[in-house]
């Protein structure tokens, strides 16, 4: 099995109102910065895809960081900031040629420099050739080229572009190994360590009923039916009101970031519990990363006792959480190691259909079909055309619609070809994306 490549990761930096959302918003050309607008743990950074030259990346606009306020609001965005800066395998700082340096500036440049990691300054709101001259004060923060942009009028985009793609892999050639990664993730003290070591079939991993035993992502590397996995338990996500220190916001971080190396993500939940605020929201992480999903419901064991009617949980699960549809759910109990290799057994299901791949006349014959079961119908005087549907990428699989006017595409009607991709492929346990193409 082989596997494509995560894309890499581009994050904007920069102090509020300097134009980083217009700058997202050009690289990714679109005029709305949200792409999934699922609310969770990435509400204060919006995520795209850019793509170059034939190299594709994500890129990440993060909320502007301010040093001077110390309210709650203003550490919330600088702890995404940190996210954004720990997820980056490059780093666009942006900075005002018109108001010029400010201390805040100087703060992130030397935010950005300890990180290692690679990074450009790029000068903003130089809109003219005449104010080329406002970029040399920049000068200072001791690097040997700034690039003067304007990301509203476009200016030296194509430049930045070029050098924030130097280093990246053409999108077609991004291949990797062939393990399978397991992320086990959800909220604290539900059973994730209980389930690895069940799969394990040791004590690897520290088992507390005290919330918060482990506080980082541990790899754990499993042969199964001849197919090596990499397990890797991770900290519970707590609500970022309940992170108290910066161990366990790191933690939290650490778990986000094993969910995005992943292929797959394991989300325990507590059946006592149920779907929980947090779950729902690690649930959209996971979403929006595009990675494959089992819901494993633990402590199933307990549900007698507790007089816990399993069909009604699962009918409420699906109520409360219906963008999870796509995703098959097990009740098991770790402790006593029920039905915890059946998910293992699921994972190589919904590999395969993460890292499905299919013919294109085969989707243009479903596409055909559905419309002619429901036509597409339209208020105004235009009339939406899809002339055809490709797939541009697996992992997750994503498709390309082309047609006449992007503006003419409903929700329900890409929801309706979802259901049609879904129906006649399979792709149990995996999310799927739409890019809308314009075509004469």
């Amino acid at each position: 099995m082989v596997r494509e490549k995560h894309n890499p990761i581009v994050a904007i930096l920069g102090r509020p109102n300097v134009g980083k959302s217009t700058l997202f918003n050009r690289i990714i050309g679109q005029r709305k910065s949200i792409v999934d607008s699922f609310s969770g743990l990435t509400r204060d950074r919006i995520y795209g895809t850019g793509l170059w030259g034939g190299k594709s990346f994500e890129i990440i606009d993060t909320g502007g960081l301010n040093f001077e306020d110390l309210d709650n609001l203003s550490a919330q965005v600088r702890a995404q900031v940190d996210i954004a800066v720990v997820q980056a395998d490059f780093i666009i700082f942006m900075v005002d040629a018109k108001t010029g340096v400010l201390p805040a500036d100087k703060e992130i440049v030397d935010k950005i420099r300890r990180t290692d990691k690679k990074y450009i300054i790029v000068v903003n709101k130089v809109d003219t050739e005449a104010k080329t001259n406002d970029i040399y004060d920049f000068y200072q923060f001791g690097t040997e080229e700034l690039l003067p942009i304007s990301a509203s009028h476009g200016l030296n985009i194509n430049a930045l572009l070029d050098k924030i793609t130097e280093g990246f892999s053409d999108s077609e050639n991004t291949t990797s190994s062939d393990e399978i990664r397991i992320a086990v993730v959800g909220g604290p003290n539900v059973g994730k360590s209980s389930y690895v070591n069940s799969i394990l079939g040791d004590k690897r991993l520290i088992v507390d009923d005290k919330p918060g035993t482990t506080r980082d992502a541990v790899d754990s590397f499993l042969k199964y039916k001849e197919t090596s996995f990499v397990l890797v338990d991770t900290a519970g996500i707590r609500a970022r009101t309940k992170l108290k220190t910066d161990i366990e916001r790191y933690s939290v971080i650490r778990a986000q970031k094993a969910i995005e190396s992943s292929d797959i993500a394991i989300l325990i939940m507590d059946i006592t519990k149920g779907p929980t605020r947090e779950d729902k929201k690690i649930a959209s992480f996971v979403y929006e990363q595009g990675k494959g999903l089992i819901i494993a419901i633990n402590k199933a064991d307990l549900s007698k006792k507790l007089g816990i009617d399993k069909e009604t949980w699962l009918k409420q699960f699906r109520s409360n959480l219906k963008f999870l549809n796509f995703a098959p759910v097990v009740f098991i109990s770790a402790l006593k190691e029920q039905k915890t290799f059946t998910i293992m057994d699921m994972t190589f299901d919904v590999y395969k259909c993460y890292t499905k791949r299919i013919n294109t006349a085969v989707l243009n014959k479903m596409l055909e079909d559905a419309k002619k079961r429901r036509p597409f119908s339209s208020t105004s005087s235009k009339q939406l055309k899809i002339k055809y549907i490709t797939q541009v990428s697996t992992c997750p699989p994503t498709f390309a619609l082309f047609v006449n006017n992007r503006k003419l595409m409903m929700v329900d009607y890409l929801n309706y070809l979802k259901n049609n991709l879904y129906n006649d492929f399979g792709f149990e346990g995996v999310p799927i994306r739409f890019k809308i193409r314009e075509t004469k």
